[in-house]
């Protein structure tokens, strides 16, 4: 969507814009989130986004220090 000139103008007339790569990392450091993926739902990619939520969710472990453990969680 970032690269998508039409939906950029139309969102800052909205007076909002895309979600940077960075904003989203520091999001989830923020929330403590096991992982970043980035989607788009307007060019139907959630497949993905499902799919890594369901690998973490089956082994929380995986991108944790020890003694964290994190749940899921869809923004």
């Amino acid at each position: 969507m970032r690269s998508d000139y039409g939906m950029v103008q139309r969102l800052k007339s909205e007076g909002r814009e895309p979600v940077s790569c960075q904003q989203g990392r520091e999001m989830m450091q923020l929330i403590k989130a096991c992982h970043y993926v980035e989607c788009s739902a307007l060019i139907g990619v959630l497949k993905h986004v499902f799919d890594e939520a369901l690998r973490i969710a089956i082994n929380p472990h995986i991108n944790q220090p020890p003694h964290t453990v994190c749940g899921c969680l869809l923004l």
